[in-house]
């Protein structure tokens, strides 16, 4: 079960993988904890990916965090928890 929980994640399952996942973490501790574990683990690396692309930017260039409006900040941020 924690392949197809894994998998769930990295691309679109069937209808009926998606059934049989619910049903079965509805019921397991344990799967449930691991699901919830996967999706904390992939969130930190997606910030961290992140940061890395802000530390790499050039010095003499504004970081991109200082280029983008408010309103643009706040949909990356929103979007970034959807995925996770």
């Amino acid at each position: 079960m924690t392949k197809l929980i894994s998998d769930s994640m990295d691309r679109k399952i069937t209808l009926r993988q998606r059934m049989e996942l619910w049903m079965h973490v509805m019921m397991c501790g344990m799967c449930r904890r691991f699901r919830s574990d996967v999706r904390a683990l992939r969130r930190q690396l997606q910030q961290e990916e992140f940061q890395q692309v802000l530390s790499e930017e050039s010095p003499t260039e504004p970081l991109a965090e200082d280029k983008l409006s408010s309103k643009a900040k706040l949909s990356i941020a929103a979007a970034m928890k959807k995925v996770s």
